[in-house]
């Protein structure tokens, strides 16, 4: 081809470009609560948001989490006399809840009751022919329960208790059972002090190495078991928040000490999971968590009562429906848009101390004692 056929050819294709009459199309400008349907769409969609969220945000084009109504104290239950208390609740519904503890009466001692939609049954968990105190809890069936105490994992069949030792059973041993979780009553962790984990396979203990020395005192898994969240402390020393995942223990969140220091937010407390995101409370605020991708946020939004406080328990129902719990039954719940702070427990009883609570849908039950040991207590919540 010639210089000038080329020269020819490429006016003609710049004079075409510049001449075309191909217009962009033009966004489309949606009313509130719909968006363009596609990047460069010209047409308008209704936005669908999932279920317990609604339209907001600052021009009505994003889901946002509904608010939800604050948290009530419904009833009190005192069980037991002098020297009775309760560490452990696990709700089933609300005719089917187990706590578990040390509850003494005038003739006998009790270790676990039943709440069968009237009346607490209380119940002798004693495999070794007396009763000693219950501190942790995983319940899988109304014939599988597991129990734990200072020095062993009990199984409860619903009729029945069978403690497992190590000179029977291999049970490894040698610490006090703070926590336990599982898939199932044959593929179960427990967890207590200087950083013990154990699991057990419906026939063998192995134990676990943890990389930690902390004393646990929480966990939290997601509902399929595919991300579990432990944490634990040392009294006057650091905390550590660990996270299970493909088989692997990797340590999400270390602190130094109680209070926050360079590099660190202070000591965690306690842990919820919703969705993907680990709610690990800690001295300066919320830590919250990704699964995921283990990215982090703290949210310091946060009750001034609460700063610097344990914050004994935390309950996760929706990121709009959190309760954190004190030491001393004061609680805080947030409904996505105020928290709201509750000490009545605290300032109607002397000398309380909560031990820890659960919630299934609507209700609540937080647990400990009173009155200087006086009774073992039972905190209900609802709306």
């Amino acid at each position: 081809m010639s210089d000038f056929i080329k020269l020819i050819a490429i006016l003609f294709v710049f004079a075409a470009c510049k001449n075309s009459t191909d217009p962009k199309p033009v966004l489309a400008d949606c009313p509130p609560g719909q968006l363009p349907c596609a990047e460069d769409s010209t047409m308008c969609c209704e936005i669908i948001c999932p279920e317990h969220m609604h339209i907001g945000g600052q021009d009505s084009t994003s889901c946002v989490w509904n608010s939800t109504e604050h948290l009530q104290i419904l009833d009190i239950d005192t069980l037991g006399i002098y020297g009775s208390y309760l560490e452990a609740v696990e709700i089933i519904s609300e005719d089917d809840i187990w706590a578990a503890g040390y509850i003494i009466t005038d003739s006998l001692e009790y270790n676990a009751a039943h709440w069968n939609g009237s009346d607490w049954e209380l119940i002798e968990i004693a495999p070794w022919g007396y009763v000693q105190p219950i501190i942790s809890m995983c319940y899988f069936g109304e014939n599988e329960i597991w129990f734990g105490n200072q020095s062993q994992p009990v199984f409860y069949d619903g009729s029945t208790a069978y403690a497992y030792t190590s000179t029977v059973h291999g049970y490894p041993g040698g610490f006090n059972i703070m926590v336990m979780w599982g898939n199932s009553a044959e593929d179960i962790f427990f967890a207590g002090d200087f950083g013990k984990i154990v699991h057990f396979n419906g026939s063998v203990f192995t134990s676990i190495q943890s990389g930690v020395d902390v004393h646990f005192r929480d966990v939290a898994t997601t509902e399929n078991g595919e991300h579990v969240v432990l944490i634990g402390w040392i009294d006057g020393g650091g905390s550590a928040a660990l996270h299970y995942h493909d088989q692997s223990w990797e340590i999400a969140y270390e602190s130094d000490g109680y209070y926050p220091s360079e590099g660190d937010y202070g000591r965690v407390h306690s842990v919820a999971i919703h969705g993907d995101t680990a709610y690990v409370p800690v001295v300066s605020g919320i830590y919250k968590y990704n699964l995921l991708d283990q990215s982090v946020l703290l949210d310091t939004n946060i009750l001034d009562d609460f700063q610097y406080h344990i914050f004994w328990d935390i309950e996760v129902q929706l990121p709009s429906d959190i309760t954190y719990f004190g030491a001393a039954f004061k609680y805080a719940h947030f409904n996505g848009e105020t928290y709201q702070f509750n000490p009545q427990i605290y300032y109607q009883f002397s000398q309380v101390s909560m031990g820890k609570a659960d919630f299934e849908d609507d209700l609540g039950i937080m647990v400990g004692f009173c009155c200087g040991y006086g009774h073992a207590i039972t905190v209900w919540l609802g709306r």
